[in-house]
């Protein structure tokens, strides 16, 4: 087994080569307005190219290619590399959004000469632009609002009794922060370690903690949102926090903290929780509060 049981290499087990990367551009990297138009635009380029090509061959012969003009030339010479680039990237194991960044000035040039291949109305293109801007507008009312692990440390302050025990998960952030006069060493932390494989042993361990434990607290979905995804490897851990999700354990959800992507306007907010985890789990994660019920 190439990749382990190191704890961030799980996310990437069951994803699909080319549509994991493909979907998380297209709706998160770049937003759906732009993304369309993206698509819309490489067809276009593609088909234009061809086209253009085979009215050279079909005039010239083979020495058509040579009278390639400079904009067919540098059109042809972007998609090909865009596409190779993401074809390469797309089928690696690691599938990170942020590993296609490069990409995006190359996407920007494909979709700006199309537009002007297409159009030369001024209202056109700026209802263009227009729509294409909503969603980093939207992104960026994540940095309006406190961080959502700033926001669930202030609520644990204020309402989880000091000296009660609460969990963590290993491999992610400890809550409540350290914030100004308030220091997470007024409680008992108890760490999940819910990456290790499943075993008798690792159980035993939890199970006990858990007996201990008041609060249970998840700073973002690196777990939750990676762990589930194959049950035949973490059949028990699965089983638990499917069971905590969905309120069949006797820990009850007690507060939710977010600050995603919000629609201006409209109010109206992005639901990126099964995003690539790396998109969402540093800046704009989602904190669930479960508190033991008796």
């Amino acid at each position: 087994d190439p990749i382990g049981w190191f704890p961030p290499a799980i996310q990437w087990i069951k994803t699909t080569p080319l549509l994991f990367p493909f979907e998380n551009m297209i709706y998160w990297g770049l937003g759906l307005p732009i993304g369309i138009l993206l698509i819309i635009s490489v067809l276009y380029v593609i088909h234009k190219t061809t086209e253009d090509l085979v009215e050279l061959i079909k005039k010239h012969g083979l020495k058509g290619l040579l009278r390639i003009d400079a904009k067919n030339y540098f059109l042809t010479i972007i998609i090909i590399w865009t596409i190779a680039f993401f074809a390469y990237q797309g089928v690696q194991f690691v599938k990170a959004m942020r590993y296609f960044y490069i990409l995006y000035p190359f996407f920007a040039m494909i979709i700006s000469l199309t537009l002007s291949n297409l159009t030369q109305n001024k209202k056109i293109i700026i209802a263009v632009l227009l729509i294409a801007s909503i969603y980093p507008i939207s992104f960026m009312s994540i940095y309006y609002n406190d961080h959502a692990r700033v926001q669930a440390s202030e609520w644990i302050y204020e309402n989880i009794p000091a000296g009660s025990t609460i969990t963590c998960e290993h491999w992610d952030d400890c809550l409540p922060l350290a914030l100004e006069n308030k220091n997470i060493h007024i409680y008992q932390i108890e760490t999940l370690e819910l990456f290790h494989p499943d075993s008798p042993e690792k159980w035993i361990k939890i199970n006990n903690q858990l007996e201990r434990a008041d609060y249970i607290i998840m700073s973002s979905n690196r777990l939750w949102g990676s762990i589930p995804t194959i049950p035949e490897r973490y059949p028990l851990t699965s089983k638990f926090y499917n069971d905590l999700l969905s309120g069949d354990s006797k820990f009850e959800k007690q507060a939710v903290f977010t600050s995603r992507p919000t629609i201006p306007l409209f109010g109206i907010e992005l639901i990126d929780d099964h995003a690539d985890e790396t998109f969402t789990v540093y800046d704009h994660p989602k904190v669930i509060i479960f508190k033991k019920s008796f």
